[in-house]
């Protein structure tokens, strides 16, 4: 026999909403796109060699994967240069997975800059940034969903 105490009801009831509304996956923090952004019009998955970023695009509101995603990518190079060699796009697949294969990033923090755009959610500016040399290296991109357009030809009263 289960027996409630008062205490009990009053735990299920104020921590339910809490459990109701809380989010599966933290959205990635927003960073900036760096003085040295531009419009990427290559699409190509590998750029270089020495180290393969990977990993998947989702939701915030469910975890679950946006197929299709475009993954942007721009860096210096390993002279800490940014040239159009340096600048790619891939789309994520249909789990939300992406890959590329890139040099380590040359400058005085190596960091990839990343847009990260689909439809219905809100674009993302962000950075990787390596604290030491490895040979890959996940980043998982967490998307908030975009705010629902208002409707212009609705009539107001």
């Amino acid at each position: 026999m289960i027996v409630f105490t008062r205490a009990t009801v009053a735990l299920v009831l104020i921590t339910a909403p809490l459990t109701l509304y809380a989010r599966p996956c933290e959205p990635t923090k927003s960073m900036s796109p760096g003085a040295n952004y531009q419009v990427v019009t290559r699409q190509q998955a590998n750029i270089g060699k020495g180290l393969r970023i990977s990993g998947v695009v989702r939701a915030a509101r469910d975890c679950g994967p946006i197929a299709g995603a475009r993954v942007v990518h721009w860096q210096a190079n390993n002279q800490g240069e940014f040239t159009e060699e340096m600048r790619a796009y891939l789309f994520a697949d249909h789990k939300g997975q992406y890959t590329f294969s890139t040099e380590w990033p040359g400058g005085d923090v190596p960091r990839i800059h990343f847009m990260v755009v689909a439809p219905g959610y809100k674009t993302l500016f962000t950075q990787w940034i390596g604290d030491e040399k490895t040979q890959s290296s996940v980043l998982n991109l967490i998307l908030e969903t975009a705010p629902a357009k208002p409707v212009d030809n609705l009539p107001v009263r």
